[in-house]
């Protein structure tokens, strides 16, 4: 729990809601904020993955695309890739 509590208290709002709304969303279908986030997949899981708080497979994952559109957005805004 330590460790979840950790990550998430830095996090920005929308990181936070993205992170929580993507990776539950049977769960997060009626939230008001739930379209608003859907629609900003792409740039909320970037931030995520530039903060270091998800693993680019994980932001496939939760973006929708395979690991390999992950890894060439990354290398597109010059983001460190780790192997």
């Amino acid at each position: 729990m330590d460790v979840y509590k950790k990550m998430m208290n830095p996090m920005e709002h929308d990181m936070l809601l993205a992170y929580v709304y993507l990776m539950y969303p049977n769960m997060s279908y009626r939230l008001d904020d739930y379209g608003r986030i859907v629609k900003n997949r792409k740039e909320l899981v970037m931030s995520l993955i530039k903060d270091r708080k998800i693993s680019s497979q994980r932001g496939s994952e939760l973006w929708g695309v395979s690991h390999s559109v992950v890894i060439a957005e990354m290398n597109k805004r010059r983001m460190q890739v780790l192997r």
